[in-house]
């Protein structure tokens, strides 16, 4: 979510490149095949950013690292961890209660977080920097690579993810390659941050560099103006220069510029220092493009930059406007969606989602905006936080930065319209479509699937679906059995995933968890705080016993232990309950309620945050026919007043 950005609109004139593009090469190896990924970092646009990730380049740390996340269809994620076998006792593994690297797998040593500079969409193709939740200034060294348009769920989530580049020429079939490879969840017994971790020909523990996505080695070879635009010129010519640099510690070689790739009229080749030449360190060459339009209109043409060494064609674009008499509104977004999102809490003013939109002069003659203004049935829902009439007109090739808000007060899908006035002759007005969807459920199980629960997708019978609370989910466990969690009101339920018996570390000798693990976290919660948890079992399902998996403050090594209720934290299996609906529908099930205390037993982080992760199981069998069942509602209804009451300094 972006923070407000005060003081942030502005007016941008760019008639001549100021600034250059960094071609970057990172070699990446898996098993014994090293293919050269090209990156273009664009140093003008987020010059900050950029820097910051030079910085850890030209410093080495990304020097064997490793791809340590794979979410195929959206990202591939590194830069957080190198692993070398050579050092100290050279296992791939993580002291997490102690937050210490024993072996081989180490951080990579982070600077100062930098400030978010979201400007670019994430696109496919675009690398971004990776960042903590709830905070867009937090970037460090972490990078991930976009696999798919990601721009609805990444531009408007936290201050918007920064774009500071692209991969270039066949780069994509490699990180397509990475991606296809085999992902394995090693979240709760290795790193917190793995799970998602590709791996190559891995069978078994344990894990060997040849088993990982390496990145040897990432290099800043030269340095090229950023692609011309030459804005509108009306009856003269204008010239632009192109500047390459060697940046690298060694040679780099240029082809012979434009000769197959001809550049077209009205644009021209009128010096050329660079064509067939060799860069030394620090040397530098010069192309001059002159743009000489004889007519009105957008003119576009591209070349090819050949660098031989590299084995390399860096594309390079040329635009411009010729004749322009007229103003030319053109925003940034022809619609804006927003992706689900929850509902604004008026107490908290940062809790809602913001796009920015772009509205370009691309004519010749200064913009006038009259006016802005949000309209339809849900337009109370959205909002404009900063009007561009106040920074009218806007000049040729200039922009305004006008900041859509989204901000829900219930649930639902929302859509309204952005309506521009100005003077321009054939756009006028500009209609924008606003659209989103609001939810209080974040709990990471689909509403498809948490509908398609037994009792019509109301897995605890309180007349309301589950799929619309962020206290309640219903999900099946790994045989299809639904199995419900409920907690009290201000506690919201997230990252819920099942797994299965065969992906478990050292499972407890002789069991067998027949719904699967139920990995999940328990969130807004006061520091030190409680929480109590029912477990809702699938009809005809009794539980026995319940374990967990984690560390404990008596073993701080990550262990399954059967976490039975003593008095303070555990499991209680209260038996058969009869949960009446507000109608009066009856259901029978065998409840489990947990107890939970931030950073105690139960809690697999042993951290004061917040935050309980809970990756644990009941110990389930089919219930025999002659079973009894005690009158539920009463005491779930005794329970909850009780919840409430206990987590009444739970944060908001």
């Amino acid at each position: 979510m972006f923070q407000n950005l005060k003081n942030f609109l502005f007016f941008l004139v760019i008639s001549q490149p100021l600034y250059a593009d960094v071609l970057v090469r990172m070699e990446v190896q898996q098993d014994a095949a090293t293919d050269s990924l090209y990156l273009r970092l664009f140093d003008g646009v987020v010059q900050d950013t950029v820097l910051n990730f030079l910085n850890y380049v030209n410093d080495g740390d990304y020097n064997n690292s490793f791809i340590h996340r794979s979410d195929p269809g959206f990202v591939i994620q590194g830069g957080g961890f190198t692993f070398d076998p050579a050092l100290n006792d050279g296992t791939f593994s993580y002291d997490l209660v102690n937050d210490v690297y024993p072996g081989g797998l180490q951080p990579v040593p982070t600077d100062p977080p930098i400030q978010n500079e979201f400007n670019l969409s994430n696109l496919r193709g675009t690398i971004a920097m990776a960042k903590l939740g709830g905070d867009p200034d937090s970037a460090t060294s972490q990078w991930f690579i976009n696999l798919a348009d990601n721009s609805s769920i990444l531009d408007g989530q936290n201050g918007g993810f920064t774009v500071f580049g692209e991969v270039i020429s066949n780069g994509m079939t490699v990180v397509d390659g990475i991606a296809g490879l085999p992902v394995y969840q090693r979240n709760l017994d290795i790193h917190p941050a793995f799970a998602e971790l590709p791996l190559i020909n891995y069978i078994a523990d344990p894990i060997l560099q040849q088993n990982l996505v390496r990145v040897n080695s990432v290099t800043e070879l030269l340095s090229i103006s950023a692609d011309i635009n030459f804005k509108a010129v009306i009856n003269t010519s204008t010239q632009s220069v192109i500047t390459i640099k060697n940046t690298d510690t060694i040679s780099h070689s240029i082809g012979d510029i434009a000769s197959t790739d001809t550049i077209d009229a009205p644009f021209s080749i009128i010096a050329n220092t660079c064509s067939n030449t060799t860069l030394a360190q620090d040397a530098e060459c010069t192309l001059s493009i002159q743009f000489s339009p004889q007519s009105e209109g957008i003119f576009n043409d591209t070349f090819n930059i050949e660098l031989t060494d590299l084995a390399l064609s860096y594309s390079f674009s040329l635009t411009g406007q010729g004749g322009a008499t007229v103003q030319d509104i053109a925003p940034s977004f022809e619609a804006v969606e927003f992706a689900e999102v929850q509902l604004y809490d008026p107490s908290n003013p940062l809790s809602y989602e913001q796009i920015v939109v772009f509205i370009n002069n691309d004519g010749g003659l200064d913009l006038e905006i009259f006016s802005m203004s949000l309209d339809g049935a849900d337009a109370a829902d959205f909002e404009i936080f900063e009007n561009c009439v106040d920074f009218s007109p806007v000049v040729p090739g200039g922009y305004c930065v006008l900041p859509v808000n989204f901000k829900p007060l219930t649930v639902g899908e929302k859509s309204a319209t952005i309506t521009i006035t100005s003077d321009d002759p054939d756009e006028n007005p500009l209609v924008i479509p606003v659209s989103g969807t609001a939810s209080i459920d974040t709990d990471g199980v689909p509403v498809s699937v948490e509908d398609a629960a037994p009792n019509g997708g109301d897995g605890n019978n309180d007349g309301v679906l589950d799929s619309i609370q962020n206290n309640v989910a219903s999900f099946p466990g790994i045989n299809g059995a639904y199995i419900t969690l409920i907690t009290s009101t201000g506690t919201r339920i997230s990252n819920i995933s099942v797994l299965s018996n065969d992906q478990l570390v050292s499972p407890p000798d002789n069991i067998q968890f027949n719904l699967g693990v139920l990995d999940f976290k328990l969130e807004d919660l006061r520091i030190d705080g409680t929480a109590e948890v029912g477990v809702i079992l699938p009809p005809g399902y009794v539980a026995s016993t319940y374990y967990m998996y984690g560390a404990t403050p008596d073993n701080i090594n990550p262990h399954w232990y059967e976490f039975m209720y003593d008095g303070t934290t555990g499991a209680q299996l209260i038996g058969k309950a009869v949960l009446t609906s507000p109608d009066g529908t009856r259901i029978e099930r065998h409840l489990i309620k947990l107890f939970f205390k931030d950073g105690e037993r139960g809690d697999a982080d042993l951290s004061e945050n917040g935050v309980i992760i809970d990756p644990g199981a009941p110990v389930v069998s089919l219930e025999d026919s002659g079973s009894g069942s005690m009158n539920f509602w009463l005491l779930l209804y005794l329970t909850t007043i009780f919840i409430l009451l206990r987590m009444r300094y739970v944060q908001s």
